[in-house]
């Protein structure tokens, strides 16, 4: 076979293939396999100058598998297609892509063959993430129906290539690839689910997703969606990562991050369970992540924004010297046009007190005033990031409770002239702030805040008289709270009293009576 395979002229190389796959189909095995060896032993010798025949080869290779069903031909074709590719990696994946929607069982083996060897692997699993990444993940089309707007539906070659994804790393032969790919494929398929969540499938597979599922009920979801979960799945399992995988499914982790409305919340469990049970991985994950902050899609931009902000709620973000990274790309995204980024941003700063608590001292003065002016911060903040903020002061250990129960001088952030509680254009971002002030007396004592309280008194008596009635009711709040480290019995009680929520104050009788207690 060798020397028919060195000696035969070039123009008649691609008949005697076209023959020898003939062969294939021969009743007798012996002459069948015999064509198997000599189509393998010609591509070997000579495979490197069919480039420009390459898709008819796979063409051929796949009609004659669904032409006879034979386990010694299925090898064999396996093997053929991992020679091809061995010689023309780009050739031979662009023509598996090229198949049709949903792969068939045929195509789906073709693409497993490709794992054998780990060096090739590799190559193959790169040029799938490019054609990920180089292409958008999907286009707006116009729905016909009149006031229902416009859909998003996924580009095919993506698609197509998120599946060949899965098949290859299904192949248990695929994990030393996998492995070394490990935070790209990571990082790309985290951003293919952002990216896909609520996308249609084109209108050439739609009507095949439907007739699948009506004859087929177990059979799996062609959805973009689905489909990069089930493939950052089987690259978690495949990657040594089979604990995070297990503990993201046992809390309903996959299904929240295909739900438009609970996505952020799905991320999360699986930046806890990688914070957990895969540690090591996270740095150059993280480094991949970043870029991604400055997103033009809104829902990469959420997805990274709450991975993140979960990591910083477990100390391995700490062990792994990546908490000063995170904590300023975090702060940067408080000024995004997103609100659910900024909210997310929010919380995951005021997370660092519970994941990183030892390092709350050193980064209180970066911190506090971030933090109090995160809600302020994007364009026209609505109530939703006012409440996020206050949201992690109600109750320790909060990242600004423990601001200041560890660090006394901290509270002096609180009495900035930029601070929150001095005047802003916006009522709600003043009475937020007021109430913040208010709820952090609950958790700090002691000669720093007891000055701090007098530093903001003018600035609570004077917001007494603002125009806004749900300002009056913070800074009513807020004195209330102040009165009892005030150390005076008197303006305690006055405060207590005069100023509760259902009362009307008389405004200058007030102020003369607090004057006295001062002096």
């Amino acid at each position: 076979f060798q020397v028919i395979g060195k000696r035969v002229p070039p123009d008649q190389l691609m008949s005697l293939l076209l023959a020898m796959f003939e062969g294939l189909a021969d009743p007798d095995k012996n002459c069948s396999r015999a064509a198997t060896v000599m189509i393998n032993s010609l591509l070997k010798e000579r495979g490197g100058v069919l480039q420009e025949k390459v898709p008819d080869i796979m063409s051929i290779i796949h009609s004659k598998l669904e032409e006879v069903d034979e386990e010694h031909l299925r090898k064999a074709a396996q093997q053929t297609v991992y020679i091809l590719a061995s010689q023309h990696k780009s050739v031979v994946v662009s023509s598996l892509l090229s198949s049709s929607l949903p792969f068939d069982s045929h195509t789906c083996a073709m693409w497993r063959s490709l794992a054998t060897d780990p060096a090739l692997a590799s190559q193959i699993l790169e040029q799938l993430l490019e054609k990920i990444n180089r292409d958008v993940p999907y286009k707006e089309s116009k729905c016909f129906l009149l006031g229902s707007g416009s859909e998003r539906i996924a580009t095919p070659l993506p698609l197509a290539a998120t599946c060949a994804l899965y098949e290859i790393m299904s192949a248990p032969e695929s994990g030393t690839a996998v492995v070394g790919l490990y935070p790209p494929l990571f990082v790309t398929l985290l951003l293919r689910i952002s990216s896909t969540v609520g996308v249609q499938l084109p209108k050439n597979l739609q009507s095949k997703e439907r007739r699948s599922n009506n004859h087929n009920a177990t059979s799996r979801s062609l959805h973009p969606c689905s489909w990069a979960v089930e493939t950052l799945k089987v690259m978690l399992i495949r990657g040594g990562s089979e604990e995070v995988a297990k503990v993201v499914g046992s809390t309903g982790g996959w299904e929240l991050m295909a739900s438009p409305e609970r996505h952020h919340d799905g991320i999360a469990l699986l930046a806890g369970a990688m914070a957990r049970h895969a540690g090591p991985r996270l740095p150059l994950i993280v480094k991949n992540l970043i870029p991604t902050l400055s997103s033009v899609f809104d829902s990469q931009r959420i997805t990274t924004t709450a991975f993140f902000a979960e990591l910083l709620n477990n100390n391995v973000v700490n062990d792994l010297i990546l908490l000063e990274t995170m904590m300023d790309n975090m702060t940067g995204r408080q000024k995004d046009t997103c609100l659910l980024v900024r909210m997310l941003a929010l919380r995951g700063l005021g997370s660092i007190a519970s994941g990183s608590p030892d390092k709350v001292r050193a980064t209180a003065a970066l911190l506090g005033p971030k933090v109090l002016l995160g809600a302020g911060t994007g364009p026209n903040p609505p109530e939703e990031v006012s409440q996020e903020r206050n949201r992690g002061a109600e109750s320790p250990p909060s990242l600004l409770a423990t601001l200041l129960w560890m660090q006394p001088r901290t509270p002096s952030l609180l009495a900035d002239p930029a601070s929150p509680t001095s005047s802003q254009e916006q009522p709600e971002l003043r009475q937020s702030s007021i109430v913040l002030f208010g709820n952090l007396t609950k958790f700090s004592e002691g000669e720093a805040f007891f000055e701090q309280i007098f530093n903001g008194l003018v600035t609570l008596l004077l917001h007494l008289q603002d125009p806004k009635p749900e300002v009056v009711k913070a800074c009513k709040f807020a004195l209330r709270m102040c009165g009892p480290n005030m150390g005076c019995e008197g303006l305690c009680d006055m405060f207590l009293n005069h100023l509760r929520e259902e009362r009307s104050l008389h405004y200058g009788e007030f102020m003369n009576n607090v004057c006295k207690h001062l002096v």
